[in-house]
């Protein structure tokens, strides 16, 4: 086990989320209307039994702080807490993979044993699940960036891919901005919303109009959460961080829409 693993949570704190999870009070909502308004309360009340009930969380918590996890920036006011899983070979190719929300490191955990001959860095976004605790608890995408470019000199990387997605797709291209010669190659799994959101290009052909249109309509559907975290988020963060059925709902209902499970 790394010295630099998260921290493992406390028999307390896992005895007070369990009675919280028991003591869940289910919310009235109109039936019919399934997740067409937002999480699906027989689903929801389904997932908080298990959670409460069957949940193993040692077993999982013990997974996760076995990850080769290191820590850069010590002293500073962004510290980087990260998974580096280096590679037998010395010279083998050196990638960052940065994760977007409402996931965090655990979005590559099926591909860290396929991609064992390169050296991977694998940091957890500042103010997301894992990371090390920062100044302000959390930084813009260009702070990230800088902080991230510093672990990378930190353990000796001058130059890697950068593969990103979601909100780590701003921090990938603020990387690329700033670091040209630290990056080899990008990869973006979409394009930022603010490249339609803020200053839109006008010069732009009927396909690309028509995206912009398509991403300002989802923006309107799904993009409350983004406006709310944005601007308000210490008013959402006492009942995401209050009440463990809160968050499960928060989170649940983007999971659930965004990987096109649907069901």
């Amino acid at each position: 086990m790394s010295d630099h693993a998260p921290s493992a949570v406390t028999r307390p704190v896992l005895d007070d989320l369990r009675t919280r999870l028991r003591a869940y009070r289910r919310i009235e909502l109109p039936v019919g209307f399934g997740w067409e308004r937002g999480v699906d309360g027989d689903y929801l009340a389904g997932l908080i039994d298990y959670w409460a009930t069957s949940y193993d969380w040692r077993e999982h918590e013990e997974r996760i702080r076995a990850l080769p996890w290191t820590l850069t920036g010590t002293g500073s006011d962004s510290p980087i807490r990260a998974i580096h899983q280096r590679s037998d070979t010395a010279d083998a190719p050196v990638v960052l993979l940065l994760h977007g929300w409402p996931d965090s490191v655990l979005r590559f955990q099926k591909i860290l044993p396929m991609l064992s001959e390169m050296h991977l860095v694998v940091p957890a976004l500042p103010g997301f699940p894992f990371a090390a605790p920062v100044a302000r608890r959390g930084v813009s995408a260009a702070g990230a960036a800088e902080a991230i470019t510093n672990a990378m000199a930190e353990l000796g990387y001058d130059r890697y891919v950068v593969s990103a997605g979601d909100v780590g797709c701003d921090v990938a291209e603020a990387i690329a901005d700033a670091r040209p010669d630290a990056v080899a190659a990008l990869h973006l799994t979409d394009v930022s919303q603010y490249r339609y959101l803020v200053d839109p290009p006008r010069d732009v052909s009927e396909s690309e109009r028509a995206y912009m249109a398509h991403g300002h309509r989802w923006q309107d559907t799904e993009g409350g959460y983004m406006h709310l975290q944005r601007t308000k988020p210490h008013t959402v963060a006492v009942g995401l961080g209050d009440s463990p059925a809160g968050l499960a709902a928060w989170l649940l209902e983007k999971l659930r829409a965004w990987t096109g499970l649907r069901g």
